[in-house]
């Protein structure tokens, strides 16, 4: 259930959404243009071929191309309007109905695109139950969404997007849909430090999985289940290591995946990328000759980015902190808190450097008493990291 692609351009509309109106939980449908696409759209009687769902900060998919990974969403453009869509659930949700079904939808990342599943959506007659762990966008939005004990379709595992569409336990939100520009069109098209980063995960997933299956290991215990589970997700290849501890080589083989992938250089992507969000004289340059309400609506938007970064980046920290400091002589967990340790690092730079530049041009930062304590305790979390990692033997 692809998405609109490159060669589908319009030349003279180009449609976004709203980003700082998304909340998460919200589900967005679009409408592909290939002939794939229609066919899902006929089969299924939809207007829609995709499904995605917004965490915050970034939209969850399922793709054929990589599998279950995230989006930005200002990466999203399409020639019409009414080629994407916004639902939200009728009913209220509160905080942590929606903090457990984004942590669902971020933990299905890793796992691979099922698209003998996808093609029985399609189907009159459907099987009631998954026949594999894999994903496609609509099984992956349902899913997340029963997690919280939220049914969007009489079948969850074979859901369609037409079914997502017609839920009676959704509604449109009109006006998160806008007409951009051709520069915002040119931008979208262009590869981005995500989709760099999400090419090496796949890589070092299908390497993680076929070093785990060279071993034997095609599953790992699930405790909420008290079962044992095929291997699907980037969680699941980290249990793995940990379940199998005593065999030191799939550790290092796994460790040492993630380097020659590259997976580990995410955190520096964007450093390399957008250099002025980390240093003063440059973020200066960048928004000194913009427009003073322009500018004002940009911090802004800088700062709603980073307010979601602020809320799940710690979540993944802390997890992998404690999962080094169980495991200090794993490679593994190593590389992993590497990873989420520099990525604190980049994101504590970031705010440190639109903070400053806020108070010198007098722009007030919607921003709540509990994320400036959050801001301010960034410091002392990375020294404790920095003297943790510094416990660990090398590894290379």
């Amino acid at each position: 259930m692809n998405i609109l692609n490159r060669k589908d351009k319009n030349d003279d509309e180009y449609y976004f959404l709203n980003e700082l109106k998304l909340i998460p939980g919200d589900i967005i449908l679009e409408r592909g243009l290939g002939i794939h696409s229609k066919l899902i759209m006929e089969k299924t009687q939809g207007s829609f071929s995709h499904a995605m769902i917004y965490v915050g900060g970034t939209l969850i998919e399922a793709t054929v191309q990589g599998g279950v990974y995230s989006r930005v969403p200002n990466r999203i453009v399409v020639p019409n309007e009414n080629y994407l869509r916004v639902l939200r659930p009728k009913a209220y949700l509160d905080d942590e109905s929606k903090k457990n079904l984004c942590t669902y939808a971020r933990n299905m990342c890793g796992s691979a695109y099922s698209i003998r599943e996808a093609l029985i959506v399609t189907n009159d007659n459907k099987p009631q139950y998954s026949l594999t762990r894999g994903q496609f966008c609509s099984r992956l939005v349902a899913q997340a969404y029963a997690s919280i004990g939220i049914n969007l379709s009489s079948n969850i595992d074979f859901c369609s997007p037409a079914d997502i569409e017609k839920s009676s336990f959704l509604e449109e939100i009109t006006g998160l849909i806008y007409k951009g520009t051709k520069e915002q069109a040119d931008f979208a098209y262009e590869n981005s430090t995500h989709e760099q980063h999400q090419k090496r995960a796949v890589k070092w997933v299908r390497k993680s999985k076929k070093i785990l299956s060279k071993e034997k290991i095609k599953t790992v215990f699930d405790q909420k289940s008290n079962k044992n589970s095929d291997i699907a997700t980037i969680n699941d290849i980290l249990m793995a290591v940990y379940q199998n501890k005593a065999n030191r080589t799939i550790d290092e083989q796994i460790a040492a995946a993630m380097i020659s992938t590259g997976y580990n250089l995410g955190p520096f992507d964007d450093i390399e990328r957008n250099p002025y969000r980390y240093s003063i004289p440059k973020f200066h340059s960048v928004y000194n000759d913009i427009p003073l309400d322009e500018r004002e609506f940009n911090l802004n938007k800088e700062y709603t980015r980073e307010k979601h970064e602020l809320k799940h980046r710690p979540h993944n920290y802390f997890a992998s902190y404690n999962n080094l400091k169980d495991n200090l002589n794993s490679p593994t967990f190593k590389v992993c808190f590497e990873i989420d340790l520099n990525m604190i690092k980049a994101l504590n730079e970031r705010l440190k450097v639109l903070i400053e530049y806020c108070i010198y041009a007098s722009v007030k930062l919607p921003m709540t008493s509990d994320e400036m304590i959050m801001i301010q305790s960034l410091d002392r979390v990375i020294q404790c990291g920095d003297n943790l990692f510094s416990q660990t033997p090398p590894f290379s």
